[in-house]
Parts: C-alpha cells; structure tokens; sequence
C-alpha cells in the first residue's frame, strides 16, 4: 500500500530553509539530506523535516539499508531510496531557494 510518488518540499523563510519528506528516514541519511540541501543552497540553516511512520515508510542511507538490523526490513523501495532522497532533496532546495527571492541583508550590512 507504499505509494509510487511521494511528494518532497521545502519553504525557505530568509536563510532558512525546511526540507520535507513524507516518510521516516534513518539519522544519516537524513544528515546526508541536510548537507546536501545546505551545499545546494548556501541557507543559514537547513531543517528536515519528516514525517515518522506510514505513507512513503522509512528510508535509509544505502550503507544501513545494507548493514540491515533495527526498521531496516520495513523500507519498502530499497537501498535504492536513500541516494534518489538526498539527488531529490537537493534539486527541490535548490529551485525553493532560487524562487524564493533575493538573499536576505546580512546583520554586519545593517
């Protein structure tokens, strides 16, 4: 009952930016989000934000999908998943940012 699409978004407010997924992802691929994200972006702060159980299930790095063990049996696209989330995220953030306007003054230019 995993859907074929699921939708990720992300809100820029100022420099910072929130990332989201509908679905649960492992603590290093969301940090791989997170970085990928910032580097696509240059955002003060980049936020994951994603939602825990059920919809589009949990999504791991390709290293601890491998390594196996805790909620790993319960991700229903594979290994596969967690490099096409970190490309995904990255492309969404970068086009949210673009979008979003102009980079906002910076504190020391007043």
């Amino acid at each position: 009952f995993y859907p074929e699409d699921a939708t990720i978004q992300a809100l820029r407010a100022g420099d910072v930016l929130v990332v989201t997924f509908p679905g649960e992802v492992g603590s290093s691929l969301g940090e791989a989000v997170r970085s990928a994200a910032a580097k696509a972006t240059g955002a003060r702060q980049t936020i994951v934000w994603t939602l825990t159980d059920h919809y589009a299930g949990y999504a791991f790095s390709r290293e601890d999908h491998e390594e196996g063990g805790k909620s790993r049996h319960l991700s229903a696209y594979g290994p596969e998943l967690g490099d096409l989330l970190v490309e995904r995220a990255a492309a969404v953030a970068a086009r949210c940012w673009e979008l979003g306007g102009p980079d906002p003054p910076s504190k020391e230019r007043g």
